[in-house]
């Protein structure tokens, strides 16, 4: 009898670590997608953000040309200008 109980035992012990073993590989597989898909996240975040900055860059590149034509077109106009009145005078 206290064979057939040692045996009982053992033998859940062994299926509870068997149990425990399943488990134990399941949640790494279950982190290892959970880490892919984080990682996969991050690169398309960084892509995005590099996309940003990229056109932030050009924006602010063609905001400065405006700026710079449209100062040049200022003096242009005034030099035009007074060369009006010069002719006029």
């Amino acid at each position: 009898m206290n064979n057939d109980h040692q045996e009982m035992r053992e033998r859940i012990e062994n299926d509870a670590w068997d149990a425990i073993d399943v488990l134990k590989d399941k949640n790494k597989e279950e982190l290892a997608k959970h880490i892919d898909a984080g990682m996969e996240s991050k690169c398309n975040l960084t892509m995005i953000n590099n996309e940003y900055r990229a056109k932030k860059n050009d924006k602010e590149t063609a905001q400065r040309y405006i700026e710079e034509k449209s100062a040049e077109l200022k003096s242009l106009s005034k030099a035009t200008s007074n060369l009006k009145q010069q002719i006029e005078s």
